[in-house]
């Protein structure tokens, strides 16, 4: 029954998949540095066959949505992938975190409806669940930028995020996501460490703000220079990240 959906749902074989994989929802490439890359899959999601310093490794651009990214990591369950970084945009929930910060999420709350079909039962709602990324390559992640932010003077933030179904309606809830304690707001993120976890993979996230509402600033009134401002910090940090990461954070064989 499942015969080729692998292959389907990936736009490639599961033989051209590397055992690193970076997953983006809309960020190409180029736009985070990467200089050496092949377009192997042009299909319902992007995919790159990347190169940093003799490295390869796997890049997916899978659209932006929950239920495209989980169906993505499911996926990648049968091939030789180990670890899967997520890199994205989110907004922040907190005054002091300014556009162009870094976040590396300890959790994400869902508040989207893919997640639910991991379970064995639809009808358990997972509204409100944390999905947490408690593996080596999320606290490695953590502690390379930690170290980055002082020699680079940028703010790294770590803390509870929240994955939203609606970019529309997400604003009439903002005040209950606040309630439970979410720094940071995005699309994709519970549903990507739900789906890590369910085929024990490791999985990493880590945002670059874009928006931060409570300090009214919401992604649609964001100014031209600090959207500039955003590209330029992410145009320097994520070349570095994406380093360590293929490089196993400093771990060289």
């Amino acid at each position: 029954m499942y015969e080729g959906l692998n292959e389907f749902i990936l736009g490639v074989r599961p033989n051209q998949i590397r055992e690193k994989v970076v997953i983006a929802p809309c960020w190409v490439p180029e736009t985070v540095g990467i200089a050496e890359t092949k377009k192997i899959g042009d299909d319902s999601c992007k995919t790159w066959d990347c190169v940093i310093e003799d490295e390869t490794f796997t890049y997916i651009v899978t659209g932006v949505g929950a239920a495209v990214c989980m169906d993505i990591v499911l996926a990648l369950k049968n091939t030789i992938c180990k670890q899967i970084l997520f890199i994205g945009s989110a907004g922040a929930l907190v005054e002091e975190i300014k556009i162009g910060d870094f976040a590396v999420p300890n959790g994400v709350i869902s508040a989207e409806g893919a997640s639910r079909y991991i379970g064995d039962y639809l009808v358990n709602d997972i509204y409100g669940k944390c999905f947490y990324a408690e593996n080596e390559l999320q606290r490695k992640l953590l502690l390379c930028l930690k170290n980055k932010s002082q020699e680079l003077d940028i703010n790294i933030y770590d803390g509870i995020g929240i994955s939203v179904e609606s970019i529309l309606l997400q604003y009439r809830h903002i005040d209950e996501f606040i309630n439970l304690k979410c720094a940071f707001i995005d699309m994709e993120a519970s549903a990507f460490l739900a789906a890590c976890n369910s085929v024990n993979i490791q999985g990493a996230v880590v945002f670059c703000i874009s928006d931060n509402t409570i300090r009214k600033e919401p992604l649609y009134k964001v100014t031209t220079d600090k959207t500039n401002y955003r590209k330029k910090v992410r145009n320097i940090i994520m070349p570095l990240v994406l380093k360590e990461f293929v490089y196993g954070f400093n771990e060289r064989d």
